[in-house]
């Protein structure tokens, strides 16, 4: 087998998997809030970062959905970054961003127990944005913007002040 070859049959693999992810995800998705006390919630980006800490330490702070999930790299062991994910930011909770922006996030899918999920196309989240440099962005963290999740971020961002 060349090397191109097992590249294609990784990819195709790879594909198959984050499909059959991805409606889990979205099934999962509508039942409830990332971090809300649901045991069938789903783990998004950054679930074990305390969104209690996390309205001080990033820029922004959006309502959002993503158009296109970016380009995944899987080069490090136990997780894939995306880049140039495509976003949509509806509305802000803190900071200025507004339009369209592309960012980066990491899935991590090791330990298993832990295993993050990609987040889901035209689904409404909160995402915790660090500014890296002129319209380069990081998602550090996505909740599900469920009304709940709202509230609690809201309160959080007000608190910090």
């Amino acid at each position: 087998m060349t090397p191109s070859t097992f590249a294609i049959m990784k990819n195709n693999l790879l594909v198959n998997l984050l499909s059959a992810g991805v409606i889990i995800c979205i099934g999962l998705a509508l039942t409830g809030a990332n971090d809300g006390g649901n045991s069938n919630a789903p783990m998004l980006t950054g679930h074990e970062k305390k969104t209690g800490d996390l309205p001080a330490a990033v820029t922004d702070i959006i309502i959002a959905k993503f158009t296109s999930l970016g380009n995944e790299s899987s080069d490090s062991p136990g997780a894939s970054f995306y880049e140039r994910a495509d976003v949509e930011v509806l509305s802000s909770l803190k900071g200025t961003l507004t339009g369209n922006i592309q960012a980066g996030y990491t899935v991590h899918f090791f330990p298993s127990s832990e295993r993050e999920v990609a987040p889901v196309i035209g689904t409404q989240y909160i995402m915790f944005i660090e500014t890296l440099g002129p319209a380069e962005y990081e998602v550090k963290k996505l909740l599900l913007a469920t009304d709940q999740n709202i509230n609690s971020v809201k309160a959080l961002i007000a608190s910090a002040k």
